[in-house]
């Protein structure tokens, strides 16, 4: 008689951001269907590339529309979806609790909690979402080390319930044997969502007007959409720099991989990250690296000689730190890429990762 499988329900954000590249990560691994999976989306609206995934993997997905501040009217839909799908296991990537809570107690089927955001910003609406996760979820997957020490010791879970996977990507798709070099115009970017306060790209249009990069022929890509896309044209306006700073907008994988090939340098100022997909993405694809010394940033870049770069969030370090890639020879960034391409393979490949989500949903199933 056949073993029934492992039924996996992922909730998660429908906009663009980091939880839904992990996500299709770990699908993309399960290609010999260990376990079956359904995905529900929710959020103001559905990005139409995980609609076009979802299908090209032949799962079952669900999208529910939620407002800002009154999330809990979606919550009756989700439940009944559950119970729809009945899973044995909901993986949670957002904050969509309340379902999966009542949907556990009632079945008493096991919840799964995976952390995608970092220790420094939201700190009570953090420390709220922690002590209810304390309370119901059977494990908690913390994404770098700060994460997992604010579990451990603030919350004051026990560490058999912590575990520390970090996010994978893709690496042959994100592969690139061709080393850029230096051109005229020397090209940086930035791929991050345009919400929140996290992400700061206005850093980098206020060190480019420094007097330090004056003379320095630097034109920046800006890849991704979001609420603040306005304020930051309008910065942009601001510093005339124009000319310098380009908004690239929403860009699918190919069209991303693509933007990759074109950079010189990638930049990711932040006040602090879970773990960034797009600085992985990066690495893997031959870019040097040139982050802000955060949480979640420092755990990658700075870890090893040549992995990397970090500098303070202020305009004139990232400035300084811009004209050392700017004016570095050949030899030393081949160095800095090779030495990023063997740590990112070495620790965040997605068949790597997926094999340590494969024995923690084994070890929650017995």
């Amino acid at each position: 008689m056949l073993k029934k499988k492992i039924n996996v329900c992922h909730i998660l954000y429908s906009g663009l951001g980091g939880a839904a590249n992990a996500v299709f990560s770990l699908v993309d691994q399960n290609n010999k269907k260990f376990y079956k999976e359904n995905l529900i989306f929710t959020g103001p609206s559905f990005l139409k590339e995980y609609k076009e995934k979802a299908k090209f993997f032949n799962i079952n997905f669900y999208y529910f529309r939620t407002i800002k501040y009154l999330q809990f009217l979606s919550w009756v839909k989700i439940l009944f979806c559950f119970l729809k799908i009945k899973p044995d296991i909901i993986f949670i990537h957002n904050y969509q609790l309340i379902p999966a809570i009542i949907y556990k107690l009632i079945f008493s089927k096991k919840i799964l909690y995976i952390d995608h955001w970092n220790t420094n910003t939201q700190k009570v609406k953090k420390r709220i979402v922690a002590i209810i996760i304390k309370l119901f979820a059977d494990r908690i997957v913390v994404l770098n080390s700060d994460n997992y020490n604010f579990y451990k010791k603030k919350i004051k879970i026990k560490k058999e319930r912590i575990l520390l996977i970090p996010n994978g990507i893709n690496l042959k798709f994100y592969q690139n044997n061709k080393i850029k070099k230096k051109q005229k115009i020397f090209k940086i970017g930035m791929a991050t969502r345009l919400d929140g306060i996290e992400k700061i790209p206005e850093l980098i249009i206020n060190a480019l007007k420094t007097n330090i990069l004056r003379d320095c022929k630097i034109i920046f890509y800006l890849a991704g959409e979001g609420q603040r896309r306005l304020s930051i044209k309008n910065h942009i306006d601001k510093c005339k720099l124009n000319n310098s700073c380009i908004l690239n907008g929403y860009l699918n994988e190919i069209q991303l991989k693509k933007w990759f090939k074109n950079l010189d340098l990638y930049v990711h100022p932040t006040l602090g990250e879970a773990m960034s997909i797009s600085i992985l993405q990066a690495m893997s694809m031959n870019v040097p690296v040139l982050a802000s010394n955060v949480s979640g940033v420092n755990n990658i870049i700075g870890r090893k000689q040549y992995v990397g770069l970090l500098f303070e969030n202020n305009k004139n370090d990232l400035a300084k730190k811009i004209k050392i890639f700017y004016f570095m020879n050949l030899k030393r960034k081949l160095k800095i890429v090779k030495e990023q391409k063997k740590y990112i393979i070495k620790n965040y490949s997605s068949h790597l990762i997926f094999d340590k989500y494969k024995k923690l949903i084994l070890n929650l199933n017995k």
